[in-house]
């Protein structure tokens, strides 16, 4: 039996390697590519996704890392390895803040 997809991303990996591969299988999904060609430094955008995209996978990565983000991250911060770094140092902001 497999877990639903909600309780599988409760738990999304925190190191920046792990991080960047779940972001990596994400963006390759949708964009109906393979995974070796989602780059970490090419803008989410050429892989044509869309804001609304942008603003699931945000929501993913709130919900998935249990920490607050607006949902224009991924607008904001335009490659998976920008995306990673600022969820990254959330991450660590919220460690040092005791949340």
């Amino acid at each position: 039996m497999t877990m639903p997809e909600s309780v599988q991303d409760a738990r999304l990996p925190r190191s920046a390697d792990a991080l960047r591969q779940w972001v990596v299988v994400r963006v390759a999904e949708q964009a109906r590519l393979p995974r070796s060609e989602v780059l970490p430094d090419v803008p989410l955008a050429e892989y044509g996704l869309d804001s609304l995209y942008a603003v699931t996978l945000a929501a993913d990565l709130e919900d998935g890392l249990g920490i607050a983000l607006e949902p224009t991250v991924a607008l904001e911060h335009q490659t998976i390895g920008e995306l990673v770094d600022f969820v990254l140092g959330e991450l660590e902001k919220g460690r040092a803040e005791g949340v």
